[in-house]
């Protein structure tokens, strides 16, 4: 067995990512709005919030360790958010299935679910390789719509001192369009998700920093920036190993 690449800079930034979202549930005390939803038949908010985040975070730390540790932690962090998924999810989407931001969601647990599925071994299967290829590719078309559908939304983001405010959601939603396309057909696929993963990157220092500068305590703010650790760590891995040729 080999031991997997933690240097890789997708499965270190979802590692990083997963690590940091465990961390912030443990130091606020609750689950992350929207990727964690509310579990209350298994007890108080408070318990579950602990011991979920807390499972997250050694499993994602553990990520860092042997291939004997390292793998079946990976596959740890996908049961979890499997679990999430099947128990939050899709009850509240079935109660509400026009909730746009629930089916945003669903889209990156389900995305960052079927990527640690994949880096649960070194010697991924077929079905390992297409199935987080699939997903991913959905979530960046999904992405593209919602940016285009909620243009001043996205625009609202945008900093301040960018010009044509109004202009970058077609970019973005265009952007995420073209490299889900990508990656779903196979079509410049490697490429595709390596440039979406320089963009979301791009926002860790056009949107995120600045908003914790302005809001260093903000809960919504550090869990939008490790999510988004979570995303590019997602599409680079795509990127670099679903495509990768056996041998």
């Amino acid at each position: 067995m080999n031991a997997p690449d933690v240097a890789a800079p997708g499965r270190l930034l979802f590692i990083l990512g997963t690590v940091g979202l465990g961390l912030l549930g443990l130091v606020f005390g609750d689950l992350a709005p929207g990727l964690q939803p509310p579990l209350a038949f298994l007890g108080s908010g408070q318990e579950i919030a602990y011991a979920l985040n807390g499972l997250l975070l050694i499993a994602a730390l553990c990520m860092f360790a042997k291939p004997g540790v390292a793998y079946p932690a990976a596959l740890a962090v996908a049961a979890l958010w499997a679990f999430w998924i099947a128990l939050g999810h899709i009850p509240k989407l079935i109660a509400t299935p026009a909730d746009v931001v629930g089916w945003v969601s669903m889209a990156e647990v389900a995305a960052a679910g079927s990527v640690a599925w994949l880096l649960s071994t070194d010697h991924p299967s077929p079905r390992q390789k297409w199935l987080p290829r699939i997903i991913v590719g959905l979530m960046l078309v999904w992405f593209g719509v919602v940016h285009l559908q909620y243009r001043d939304a996205i625009a609202g983001m945008i900093p301040d001192w960018m010009p044509a405010r109004d202009v970058w959601p077609w970019v973005t939603g265009a952007a995420n369009i073209a490299a889900g396309l990508g990656i779903l057909s196979g079509v410049m696929g490697r490429l595709a998700g390596a440039l979406a993963g320089l963009m979301y990157a791009s926002w860790i220092f056009l949107v995120h920093i600045p908003r914790l500068m302005v809001s260093p305590s903000s809960r919504e703010e550090w869990t939008a920036l490790a999510l988004n650790l979570v995303l590019i760590g997602c599409v680079w891995t795509i990127s670099g190993h679903a495509f990768r040729r056996a041998g």
